[in-house]
């Protein structure tokens, strides 16, 4: 049995830390899950531009959807590790589309690449479907061009490795 990442636990509980006032410690503890839901909403509002940049109405309408969808309402009220995966699968995904908008794989989107796997990583295993979507469009890279993107992919799966050692590592 190997321990779960438990880092979107830590993320809320450091900002209910951080959150001013005399709250009670429960309700301060779901401030996290609603901050990273709402950047979930923004990442996916961003990506939905990247792919349909002439078409604003598409993305409204997935951030709205999104956004009043009565189940992605329920994870971001309360504390939880799924609204963290919801927004570090969501942030691969605003990265490979901003990839393919710009119809190369820049270094700095390489590097952006890896730290968004290694998110998924540290989140919950039902965000691991990322992991497929990344390779897949990681296939189509590799036949544009072979010698450059396949450096690239390797500085972004380089990234992600760090991820699972550090995580392990320190667990030992």
């Amino acid at each position: 049995f190997v321990v779960k990442p438990v880092f979107g636990y830590r993320v809320n509980a450091f900002l209910a830390h951080a959150v001013p006032g005399d709250l009670p410690l429960f309700r301060k503890l779901r401030v996290g899950s609603a901050l990273v839901s709402l950047a979930a909403i923004g990442l996916a509002y961003a990506a939905c531009r990247n792919l349909w940049p002439h078409r604003p109405g598409l993305a409204l309408a997935l951030a709205t959807v999104l956004a009043f969808h009565p189940q992605f309402a329920f994870l971001g009220a309360y504390l939880n590790a799924d609204a963290y995966t919801i927004f570090a699968v969501t942030a691969v995904w605003y990265v490979l589309t901003r990839i393919h908008r710009h119809a190369a794989l820049q270094p700095s989107m390489a590097l952006a690449l890896g730290i968004a796997l290694g998110l998924v990583f540290l989140g919950r295993e039902n965000g691991y479907a990322a992991f497929l979507l990344a390779a897949g469009y990681g296939i189509f890279l590799l036949r544009q061009q072979w010698a450059t993107n396949g450096r690239r992919l390797a500085l972004a799966l380089a990234v992600f490795l760090l991820f699972p050692a550090v995580f392990y590592l320190h667990q030992y």
